[in-house]
């Protein structure tokens, strides 16, 4: 239902250490909506940041904070996630610096 509202598309960079503790990164082009408004919110060690904006992602999408969203261009870090409901997960918002 939502899918109609994404019509940005972001690459998800995922790190992830291999058996020698070196970190591979993994590129993932997903479709996705951007809104691109600063907020202040709350990040994973309970602190109040500022996000320059907020991605709509699907539902069934994996991000973590250690990775990166690349959007037009520019890389910007997971400050913040959550998770959009109705009756199910709809959607997963994250927000980023």
């Amino acid at each position: 239902m939502l899918s109609a509202y994404y019509t940005d598309t972001a690459t998800i960079t995922r790190n992830t250490p291999n058996e020698w503790s070196q970190n591979t990164s993994v590129d993932e082009s997903v479709s996705c909506r951007v809104d691109w408004k600063e907020r202040v919110v709350i990040n994973q060690r309970g602190e109040s940041v500022v996000s320059m904006a907020s991605v709509l992602l699907p539902a069934d999408t994996v991000i973590d904070y250690d990775d990166t969203i690349t959007i037009d261009g520019d890389v910007r870090r997971v400050i913040s996630k959550t998770k959009l409901k109705d009756f199910a997960v709809q959607a997963l918002k994250v927000y980023v610096s």
